[in-house]
This record gives C-alpha cells, sequence and structure tokens, in this order.
C-alpha cells in the first residue's frame, strides 16, 4: 500500500512546516488524529474484529516500542494507539503495514472497517460465518478507489451472522444479514441507516442475495453515495440523507439501479472458506495447565461462568467474554493477556462492539484462563468502566462530555446494590449491562440509540448560570427502532446512578412477581415511550 503522500504530509507537520488542521485532512482519511492533549492517536483496521495471536503479538511489540499511552478497543472492533508522539507515527505505519494492518480507511470521508457479529461461525444462533465475506469484501474494496477518494462522508458497512442483527446492521449505511434460502447461503440486505446528526433506520433493500453478490451490493452502495451524496453541506452528508430526501421507494429504486446495473464476476472461493472447523479454534498447545484454583476462587469461578462464558456449537469449547474497563488495556496487562492466550492454546480472539474481547476457549482450559482474568480485573467483579462508553473528552477533542464520569457514577451504584444480590447481578450482566450505553455527543460513537437505555451527552448552564455536563435519556432502542427521548430530565455526572439503580431496582422487585418478565418489556410498561 502506497502511503508516500500521507508520509510526506506527516514529515512536513514533524518539520513545523504545516499545522495539524492542514495535515488532517490527508491523515483523517487513515485514522490518524491529533488528541485533545496535542499527541496523537493511531487507528489499526481489524476486519471484523478477528484478530490473530500472530498479530496481537505484533502490536504488543510495537506498543511497547513506541509505548502509547494505552490500547483502546472501538465499537467498530478496532484497536487504537492513544497518546503517540508525532514523530513515531510513520515508524509505526511501517511496521503495522509489514504485520498484515493496514491503515487506508481508519477514517475520514471513506470506506470504514467492516463490523462483525463477534460469535460469527461460533454461536449455535449463526445461520453461517460472516467474516470470510467480510475479509474478502474489504480486499475488494480497497481495489476501489472510489471508496477512497472524494467521497461525501465516511461509508459504513456492517454484517451480521444471525437474524438477532447483534452487529446492528440495519442502521447502518450499508448492512447485511445472513440467511439461507432454497438451501443457498446469502443476506437480507439494508442500507440507509445510520447514527450521529438525525439518526434513523435503514430500509430493506434485497430480501435475499446470493453470497457472492455481496460485494456488487457494496459497489452499489458507493456508487450511489458518491453521485448523490450531498458535497454542499457535511452535515447532510450521509447516506440517510438521501433517503429521507427521496423516500423508502425511491431510494430503494436508485440502489437497485445502481445493483442491476454492475457486472462483476462472483468470488465463488468464498463459499469454500465459509465456515470454521474445530481443529480451527482447539488448543494448539494441549499441554494440562495446573493452576489450582483457592476454594474463594472456585466461588468466583462458579459464579463468572454463568454470566462471562456461552455456548458454542462446538463441542468442549465455550465463548469467553473479557470484561475490559473502558475498553482500555495498559501495556502491562496486555502483555500478561497474550502471555495468557498462547499459554492457552488460544489462536484468535475477537473485538467486541461493546469494547469487550471474546476468545474461544476449551473446556479444560477455563480454569487456568479464569485465574488469569482475574488478575488483570477483566472478570465484572465490579462494574467500573463495564457500561460501554465512547472514549470521552480527556482524548476525544470533539467530545462534549467526560463519559467516564457518568458510567463511574452508574457503576458505584450498581455495585452498593448487587452486593449482596448475586443473583440479580448475573442476570443483569448476561442481560442488560450490553443494553446500557453513553455517547459522549449526538456522534454516538457507543451507537446508544439502537440499545434499551440510552444517554447522549450535552452541556448547557444549571440553574447558577454555570455550564455544565449533562446527559439526556433515550429508552427503546433497537435496530428496527431507534430509542425515544425519555422525558426532559437532565442527569448530571453525580445523579445519573441513581436514576439507572432506581430502574433496575424496580425491574427485580417486579420480576420476583413475575419471573416471565424481560426488561424491555418492563421499561415500556415503566416509561411508556416505546
Amino acid at each position: 500500500m502506497d502511503y508516500s503522500i500521507l508520509f510526506n504530509e506527516l514529515n512536513k507537520f514533524n518539520n513545523n512546516q504545516i499545522s495539524y488542521s492542514e495535515l488532517k485532512s490527508t491523515t483523517a482519511n487513515y485514522g490518524i488524529y491529533q488528541q485533545r492533549d496535542g499527541k496523537f492517536m493511531i487507528r489499526i483496521r481489524i476486519t471484523g474484529g478477528e484478530i490473530s495471536l500472530t498479530k496481537l503479538s505484533a502490536i504488543y511489540k510495537i506498543s511497547d516500542k513506541y509505548r502509547p499511552d494505552f490500547i483502546h478497543l472501538t465499537s467498530r472492533q478496532d484497536f487504537q494507539l492513544h497518546g503517540i508522539d508525532n514523530k513515531d507515527i510513520i515508524p509505526i505505519i511501517n511496521e503495522c503495514t509489514e504485520n498484515e494492518m493496514p491503515f487506508r480507511g481508519g477514517g475520514g470521508d471513506t470506506f470504514r472497517n467492516i463490523a462483525v457479529s463477534y460469535d460469527s461461525g461460533l454461536s449455535e444462533e449463526s445461520v453461517f460465518n460472516v467474516l470470510p465475506f467480510a475479509k474478502l469484501l474489504t480486499k475488494n474494496m480497497f481495489e476501489y478507489d472510489k471508496a477512497f477518494d472524494n467521497l461525501p462522508r465516511k461509508l459504513k458497512i456492517v454484517i451480521s451472522s444471525n437474524k438477532k442483527d447483534n452487529a446492528l446492521a440495519k442502521i447502518q449505511d450499508l448492512g447485511f444479514i445472513a440467511k439461507t434460502k432454497s438451501g443457498k447461503q446469502g443476506f437480507e440486505v439494508y442500507g440507509g441507516g445510520g447514527m450521529g446528526n438525525q439518526s434513523s433506520e435503514g430500509v430493506k433493500l434485497l430480501d435475499f442475495i446470493e453470497d457472492t453478490n455481496i460485494y456488487k451490493c457494496a459497489r452499489a452502495m458507493t456508487d450511489l453515495f458518491y453521485d448523490h451524496g450531498d458535497r454542499s453541506s457535511r452535515s447532510k452528508a450521509r447516506i440517510r440523507f438521501i433517503l429521507k430526501k427521496l423516500g423508502s421507494e425511491k431510494f430503494k429504486q436508485l440502489f437497485l439501479n445502481y445493483y442491476n446495473n454492475i457486472n462483476i464476476e462472483p468470488e465463488n472461493k468464498l463459499i469454500e472458506a465459509g465456515e470454521i472447523k474445530l481443529e480451527d479454534i482447539l488448543p494448539c498447545n494441549s499441554e494440562m495447565l495446573s493452576d489450582k484454583l483457592t476454594d474463594h476462587e472456585t466461588k468466583l469461578f462458579c459464579s463468572w461462568k454463568q454470566y462471562a462464558v456461552k455456548k458454542t456449537q462446538f463441542k468442549d469449547v465455550s465463548l469467553v467474554q473479557l470484561f475490559i474497563p473502558y475498553g482500555n488495556i495498559n501495556l502491562g496487562d496486555f502483555q500478561q493477556l497474550i502471555q495468557c492466550i498462547n499459554s492457552a492454546g488460544i489462536r484468535f480472539v475477537r473485538l467486541s462492539r461493546e469494547e469487550t474481547i471474546y476468545m474461544p476457549v476449551h473446556e479444560s482450559k477455563l480454569e487456568f484462563v479464569f485465574k488469569h482474568l482475574l488478575k488483570l480485573g477483566y472478570t465484572a467483579t465490579s462494574l467500573k468502566g463495564q457500561i460501554t462508553t465512547c472514549v470521552g473528552t480527556k482524548t476525544c477533542p470533539i467530545g462534549i462530555i467526560n463519559t467516564h464520569d457518568f458510567s463511574d457514577d452508574i457503576a458505584k451504584e450498581l455495585d452498593a446494590y448487587f452486593e449482596d444480590k448475586p443473583n440479580n447481578k448475573k442476570d443483569f450482566l448476561n442481560n442488560i449491562l450490553e443494553e446500557i450505553k453513553i455517547s459522549g455527543c449526538p456522534n454516538s460513537c457507543s451507537n446508544h440509540l439502537a440499545f434499551l437505555i440510552g444517554f447522549q451527552g450535552i452541556r448547557k448552564k444549571n440553574i447558577h448560570k454555570i455550564p455544565t455536563d449533562y446527559c439526556k435519556i433515550f429508552l427503546g432502542g433497537n435496530t428496527n427502532s431507534l430509542g425515544l427521548p425519555a422525558n426532559d430530565l437532565l442527569l448530571e455526572s453525580n445523579n445519573i446512578g441513581k436514576y439507572v439503580t432506581s430502574i433496575i431496582k424496580d425491574y427485580y422487585i417486579q420480576k420476583e412477581k413475575n419471573k416471565a418478565l424481560n426488561f424491555r418489556t418492563f421499561l415500556s410498561v415503566l416509561e411508556n415511550v416505546f
């Protein structure tokens, strides 16, 4: 990949020949941004969120050499290195590229990283493994210059492996949901959705395409966006505004016109690459690991298994969730995590849209893995840092509020409530935690509008005329219908916890009376907003 133009601009910046505002027009398209503190953030594309042990180790070695402040897992399944000195950007790019980790399209007005269901091909709910399609689609789009040159704004694509749409395909510029028809594997296709300024759900464009036509869809949407996107106003330059202007039927017909006029030979090798085999995920290290648990650890282990360990379609293989506080990893913890993964014989991990990590683990290695995750603080013993947020104003130059302050208040109140209610906490971790999101501004980096309880940061003067950070409340979101404003209440960082905990308390009181009650039904009656 040719980085000559990027490197030329970076060298000018390093030699004080251009300002950051001049540099940004080039670096943004590679996911390289200056932070609020003047240091840089670098985003590494991880297609579909799956990364091998080899590449994880490469990221650690690069990080150990250039010493970022921390590594962040993003809600779009990327890695971000934060706190990078500007003079280290070029060597980092070179070393990542040598390890087949690209930067093109990491940000800016480009085709962005494809997000994929974290459990694709592993869970029993997966229709089929969609990751190979994301990888080949990325390869093909990298060869299509129009996807990177002069698009009106960013283009986001998602592929979900099941009808639950846990990757949020229905609210993207272009989304695919796996399905089968007449024995053939393929996708439902959605388009025109998105979150941010005037968020909206997408519309179904095609009920079924065979899997080999996925690139044809991506080309059609890229061309449609390139030709019809509004370049006169960045605030209205996303695909959803074309849908809003034309209406559902005309937008769908416009897309189909582009789709039907593209003549591309399908890549049949995708079908051969589709399914994961047991030998792909079984530990390559078969030695027994003896890291015996104490009696106290055994008690914690039994509890942890009920919320952090999920079944897969493979005998004796579980999918283990690592609860990474704030989605941030320091170098010491990163090194220990890689050592644990290597010792347990794990070949790859998956990054989720909740800024956590999932990894397939053989049943015989679960105790060993748990003991190491417990030491790292990745077992959700406390809820601090476990509510999905954007990175916040301490780093992000366009953020409005520091989302971590708000999530910490929620965690503090919930930790106190759950202290003597372990069964409720397990239920919360399994069914409710992922439904609470906080975004620091309307950009919706946490995808807060697609979940049951979403908060969006704003800043306004309080009753004493002092500028203050608040959160607005949105309730009832999912991929079919985005969350609606709950009421006019604005929450500060020191009272948001009481608000959330009061809802959770009421829910479990009602659940004692009605064991079949689910959180969505409870919330809809409680707030009567969706």
